[in-house]
């Protein structure tokens, strides 16, 4: 690790098994500078957890997703950093405080509304979960809550990082997709004069200008807000009838029947737990819509992370900072181009799709940005990481620079992450203020 003093330049070297991931990100410099920050940090820098740990707690966190990269990559360094290799045998084989976060890293990595201190009701029973079991009374098997919030960061940072490995499919590719038809559709459709998504998106951006959309959902009655707010995944290829009757529209639920599952079902117990749409579960009145006013990264996440993991706040920050403000004002071809509000409708309507609500946001911009297909290909890679395929990666973007592709990653990564970290703190926050369990 070196550093020239100045914060905004400080560059860190990841180990090199990291490499691969790094490549990837090379065509956006400024935010692989941050991201090596937080991967240091996260997993060799100070904290409450030993390195080891660490490892095997992002191990768990990878295998809920089946990203055999990180899986393998998290491996390597639990038993470099001294990891008991008995360990590797499974959950069976570690000690209960280690094994009692699989509860956690199911709930935060699918349906991460659902962390409550409280016992909160969610399609199966076993799921019902309170932040308290892991906390309560001072016994060898309990967290503290700085080992909790380091341990949780570690868990949705590795989520997250399934997500952007995955959808890409630069390191672990689905090699069983047709890559051919997914190609040759989408160029005969170029040929035949039809109207280019990139094209598409600069005249509905264009559109857009000039409606000032805070003023417009201000006017709004709460009832008209949510009603707004879950439509927009009205027009989602991926639905509750995509899942041959399986209830409250669970998308893509899992068996346990091959040889990738078998090893990630070592490390993530009952991998069938997925997630469950949001939208659905509201209309049900089985979720309630969490609205960013109540609790947000910039106006609570940050102080807790401040005061329970200080060393990542600032670092966190950075990177949402950045990757929402990020821009070269291209697209496709063009150049001098306002992406802003192409950009955050990929950001809000990730966080619809875990029931994270902004009221000063006009939903309908969300359709108009993103077509039926990129909708579908945001909700597979957040939701479904490890089922998607080649043809649904060459489905969208035809038009997109290759590291504009990777720009859009950026943005669902950190997008889910601030997602299943505002759920966590608002967590935290009810558990701080609720009374000693012992």
């Amino acid at each position: 690790m070196s550093s020239n003093g100045d914060d905004a330049h400080f560059e860190v070297f990841l180990p090199d098994i990291w490499q691969p991931l790094e490549h990837l990100l090379s065509s956006h410099p400024k935010y692989r500078r941050v991201f090596n920050q937080a991967i240091d940090q996260l997993f060799y820098g100070r904290g409450p957890m030993a390195a080891h740990e660490r490892h095997y707690v992002a191990l768990m966190a990878a295998s809920r997703h089946r990203c055999h990269y990180l899986m393998n990559l998290h491996r390597r360094e639990f038993t470099r950093l001294g990891g008991n290799r008995e360990w590797l045998k499974g959950l069976s084989h570690v000690p209960l405080k280690i094994s009692s976060m699989d509860a956690l890293n199911g709930v935060l990595a699918h349906q991460p509304w659902a962390i409550t201190t409280d016992h909160l009701t969610v399609e199966m029973a076993k799921y019902a979960w309170k932040l308290q079991a892991l906390t309560k009374c001072r016994s060898p098997a309990n967290w503290s809550l700085s080992e909790l919030v380091q341990a949780t960061i570690v868990l949705a940072q590795t989520h997250v990082l399934c997500s952007f490995i995955l959808g890409s499919g630069g390191i672990e590719p689905n090699t069983t997709a047709d890559e051919s038809l997914a190609a040759g559709r989408f160029q005969s459709e170029k040929e035949n004069g039809q109207e280019g998504e990139v094209e598409l998106l600069l005249k509905r951006m264009h559109e857009l200008q000039g409606i000032k959309a805070c003023e417009h959902e201000l006017q709004l009655s709460e009832l008209q807000r949510q009603r707004h707010f879950l439509e927009v995944h009205t027009t989602d290829s991926i639905s509750e009838t995509d899942n041959s009757g399986t209830a409250m529209g669970v998308v893509a639920c899992r068996t346990a029947g091959n040889a990738n599952d078998e090893t990630a079902s070592l490390y993530a117990r009952d991998l069938r737990f997925s997630y469950i749409d949001f939208a659905l579960c509201a209309r049900n009145g089985t979720a309630r819509t969490h609205k960013i006013h109540d609790l947000s990264w910039e106006d609570q996440g940050y102080s807790c992370v401040d005061e329970l993991y200080n060393e990542m706040a600032d670092i966190l920050d950075k990177k949402f900072t950045l990757t929402q403000n990020l821009t070269y004002f291209t697209m496709g071809g063009y150049s001098d181009v306002d992406t802003s509000k192409y950009r955050t409708a990929i950001w809000m309507y990730i966080h619809s799709l875990y029931g994270i609500r902004h009221d000063d946001y006009n939903y309908g911009e969300v359709n108009m940005m993103l077509s039926r297909e990129m909708k579908t290909f945001i909700k597979t890679i957040c939701c479904f990481p490890d089922k998607t395929t080649a043809s649904l990666r060459q489905s969208v973007m035809v038009d997109f620079q290759p590291s504009e592709k990777v720009h859009v990653l950026l943005m669902v990564m950190e997008s889910r992450l601030q997602a299943e970290l505002i759920y966590l703190f608002r967590t935290l926050l009810r558990l701080f203020t609720s009374p000693s369990p012992c």
